[in-house]
């Protein structure tokens, strides 16, 4: 599996689109218009934000809207591009 690229998603109600490769998968996550780790910053809101999606999402299917989510916008790291980085060893992708 290959990251092709992650950018602001064009479909309404989505904040980023990451294309793969290999195998070949489109997938839109985050919730427009709602702030995340990567932008408020807040432990305690991200703890919550896992309290609250735990019980409903699949987080090691990485490359599920939920697993996206989590890792890349409320994932350990302040910003985008380290939890990028942290997403991309523990799924080990290219």
């Amino acid at each position: 599996m290959k990251i092709k690229s992650i950018t602001e998603s064009k479909q309404k109600g989505k904040k980023y689109v990451i294309k793969f490769s290999n195998p070949t998968k489109t997938v839109h996550f985050g919730s427009e218009g709602s702030s995340t780790y990567i932008d408020h910053k807040d432990k305690t809101k991200r703890d919550n934000y896992m309290a609250r999606h735990g019980v409903n999402e699949d987080w090691s299917d990485p490359m599920s809207a939920g697993a996206l989510s989590l890792y890349l916008l409320w994932g350990p790291y302040t910003t985008l591009d380290e939890n990028i980085n942290f997403y991309k060893e523990m799924f080990l992708i290219d």
